[in-house]
């Protein structure tokens, strides 16, 4: 699959200042291919600031790769850009291929559970990656509770500018500095769904 922001779309109802019926959908399927959990691909396929390093460097790869999208994509809500901000493609792609291990930035205060996850799927190697089971059992992804309307209008506008900076090719103008204080600093951004 090809996950990244701009493929990544959030519709609801509103009922007073709740979202209700909240539904979170995959867009452009134009490079997806179904892999069973015993199968692999060597093709390149996704786009290359999302690609999982197994993609890039034409080993076989199964479906954990969209983990590591995942991974990315949650990255960069967080700090406000990609762990692999570059000037250009090559170098997109040589920091991608490198056997370093991505560093988590310790300055902005996020809690133990999403330093966690995004660590697991942040995995290069894709054997110790995080698994699906693990990811939807994680504590960080709790399915209870859903973005208060404040958060999803911030959300949307977001990904337009993530999206608009992205069709400009401003790659390192799609950081998301000017929000970012002001989510982490609000403590709890989700509110629980009534039952």
């Amino acid at each position: 699959m090809d996950l990244k922001p701009q493929n990544i779309l959030i519709s609801s109802k509103i009922c007073g200042n709740q979202w209700r019926n909240v539904v979170l959908k995959i867009a452009d399927f134009g490079f997806a291919q179904y892999l069973r959990p015993e199968d692999s691909a060597t093709s390149l396929r996704g786009s290359p600031l999302y690609m999982a390093p197994e993609i890039l460097l034409r080993t076989k790869y199964d479906a954990s790769v969209d983990l590591w999208s995942v991974g990315i994509i949650l990255y960069e809500c967080l700090f406000g850009s990609a762990p692999f901000s570059s000037e250009s493609i090559e170098e997109l792609t040589q920091k991608i291929k490198s056997p370093e291990p991505i560093k988590i930035p310790t300055n902005i205060d996020i809690s133990d559970n999403c330093r966690d996850i995004l660590a697991k799927l942040l995995q290069r190697d894709p054997r110790k990656r995080i698994s699906f089971d693990e990811f939807f059992g994680h504590p960080f992804i709790d399915l209870e509770h859903m973005p208060s309307s404040e958060s999803y209008t911030k959300g949307v506008q977001l990904i337009r500018e993530a999206v608009d900076n992205d069709l400009k090719g401003h790659y390192n103008e799609s950081k998301f500095e000017i929000w970012l204080p002001e989510v982490i600093n609000q403590g709890q951004i989700f509110t629980p769904l009534p039952r």
